[in-house]
């Protein structure tokens, strides 16, 4: 086969792979000419589907992935360090949209995931699991206090009032 011929083969696994729901599926095309157009095209439709458009948080589907493949990992014992999975629900976000309007509900959202990730280590993953629903996977943790611990962060982070809403700008989360 020539050279083109096995870069195509190879865009082509990666479609199927994509296809079958493994988002991360590696793209091995570096080229400058159409195919290498292609590849990154395709990688950039890769990170898109990983991701929440509004936040830029990783989606729903990535969430699931990594909380399933932690769930693996430590049933086989290949991976003795616990993890966490705090799961967030904004109380009575629909008000934010009726009172402030939906582009202001938005902006809190996106506010949310900014929040998140400050106080959130590196390596956890934080997704935007529905409307005004977030999960944060805590992957490495040395017990429930650590768990507790960044808990209480998120939850002082998120009580604090949102710019964007004017006057008193609190939401609960």
């Amino acid at each position: 086969l020539s050279t083109i011929g096995r870069d195509l083969q190879r865009l082509a696994r990666a479609a199927h792979e994509v296809g079958e729901g493994r988002l991360d599926a590696p793209i091995e095309v570096h080229r400058r000419d159409e195919i290498g157009a292609l590849a990154h095209a395709f990688r950039l439709m890769q990170q898109r589907l990983r991701l929440d458009a509004l936040t830029g948080l990783v989606n729903r589907d990535v969430i699931l992935r990594g909380v399933a493949e932690r769930l693996r990992h430590h049933r086989r014992q290949t991976d003795a360090e616990s993890f966490a999975v705090l799961f967030i629900d904004l109380n009575a976000f629909k008000r934010v949209n009726d009172r402030y309007g939906h582009e202001a509900g938005d902006r809190v959202l996106i506010e949310v995931g900014v929040r998140l990730r400050r106080v959130t280590r590196h390596d956890d993953l934080i997704a935007r699991y529905a409307g005004d629903e977030f999960v944060v996977l805590l992957g490495r943790v040395k017990g429930r206090p650590e768990a507790e611990a960044v808990r209480g962060h998120v939850e002082t982070a998120l009580r604090e009032p949102f710019a964007c809403l004017g006057d008193d700008g609190s939401v609960q989360a």
